[in-house]
């Protein structure tokens, strides 16, 4: 059934995972966010049942748009009376929610040694994650579009000196380990299952997003901005680190790099070799001959200081990291779409993915990797999907 926006209604189901009863919802909304730690979901469900608005707190629940299951989570809470007494709106989050909630036992040491796979499966098991997903297979899952991304190399990296903190969320420390290796924890399409990854920006492109300057207008787009944010940019790092095991801080191992954007504009896209080439001062400052000033040049250093990396490897990719937090505003685009497919393709739009981007509008022409997606639907917009993009090239958390 068609929309007053022009696009098919897409049918939003939630299976209750316990009952196998499927609740059919036609307002609702999917944040799924490949930065944060989990993604979210909130649906207002009618039935004039009155038991079947009872006990949905704490459901383990599937979430699918037409049969592509978008998250695996559990409701959180309810809300009764909004809008009167037939409906209860409800919110939860994906299952990762969890190991987020869940903290670290006592019992949970991690031997040196152990393959990285191994370490992550010991710290959620107490969660029942008790396998690796390949992020392919999530996408694949998502999209409808059959995607090839394989398994990051988990049995071969090795955990050195990490002892977890009793108390502190199994989520938290699972992320910090495996930001020693350049590696996120994403949801899997089972629910005891992970997917650990970085960004994926190189398994072609997913579709095109396009607006015309002539008329202002596309078949897709109902509003787009692009902000472009050098508030927080760094001219130049300051990065000290150590490499080896707690007793080696300071001493001959230790680590000392000094890293200026002059150096590298090449690497980046030519908007931002352009904006930078005359705006900031080429190098490494020293403080006792200061170099900005009355020119207007720009000097910004990040000193970052990574206690935790056992190799320089590790070094680097904290490094990476602190550096990308830093970069990856410098161009934001957001944009609003009818519907949640891909008009061309009849894939439905999600993260971790990269799209050409060509609007007149805001002047933006390149690829661009999604970070997140909000997909929701109501009585009086339809059904409209937010989609918000970044730069690959400034998004790198593995050094290489």
């Amino acid at each position: 059934m068609s929309t007053a926006s022009g696009v098919d209604d897409p049918r939003f189901e939630v299976v209750l995972e316990k009952s196998g009863r499927v609740l059919e919802v036609s307002e609702y909304s999917l944040t799924q966010d490949f930065t944060g730690s989990t993604d979210s979901f909130s649906f207002t469900y009618y039935s004039d049942k009155a038991s079947n608005l009872k006990g949905l707190e704490l459901q383990p629940v599937t979430i699918r748009i037409d049969d592509r299951v978008q998250l695996i989570g559990r409701i959180d809470a309810t809300i009764r009376g909004e809008n009167g007494a037939t409906c209860v709106k409800c919110e939860g989050r994906d299952y990762r929610s969890d190991l987020v909630e869940c903290n670290v036992d006592p019992r949970h040491v991690l031997k040196d040694g152990m393959a990285l796979q191994d370490a992550i499966l010991f710290l959620f098991g107490p969660c029942g994650i008790t396998g690796v997903q390949t992020p392919g297979e999530r996408v694949s899952a998502r999209t409808g579009k059959t995607v090839n991304i394989g398994l990051h190399a988990l049995t071969s990296a090795e955990v050195k000196d990490f002892k977890p903190e009793a108390g502190r969320g199994l989520y938290e420390v699972g992320a910090e380990l495996l930001a020693r290796f350049g590696l996120t924890i994403q949801s899997a399409i089972s629910r005891d299952m992970i997917v650990v990854q970085p960004p994926t920006y190189d398994a072609g492109t997913f579709g095109r997003i396009a607006r015309n300057a002539g008329s202002g207008t596309s078949n897709v787009i109902t509003s787009a901005t692009a902000r472009r944010d050098y508030s927080s940019f760094a001219t130049s790092v300051l990065f000290t680190g150590k490499q080896g095991g707690a007793a080696e801080v300071g001493g001959a191992k230790g680590t000392k790099t000094t890293w200026s954007m002059s150096d590298v504009l090449s690497v980046y896209p030519d908007e931002i070799q352009r904006i930078l080439s005359d705006a900031i001062v080429p190098g490494y400052s020293n403080p006792d001959a200061p170099t900005s000033g009355s020119d207007g040049k720009l000097y910004r250093l990040l000193y970052f200081c990574d206690k935790q990396g056992k190799t320089s490897q590790q070094n680097s990719n904290a490094m990476m990291r602190a550096i990308s937090d830093r970069l990856k505003e410098t161009l934001v685009y957001e944009c609003e779409i009818r519907g949640h497919v891909n008009q061309v393709t009849g894939y439905n739009w999600t993260t971790d993915v990269v799209a050409d981007i060509d609007d007149d509008m805001v002047d933006v022409h390149e690829p661009m990797w999604c970070r997140s997606a909000v997909l929701s639907n109501s009585r009086k917009a339809g059904p409209k999907t937010r989609l918000t993009f970044i730069r690959p090239s400034t998004y790198q958390i593995y050094y290489e």
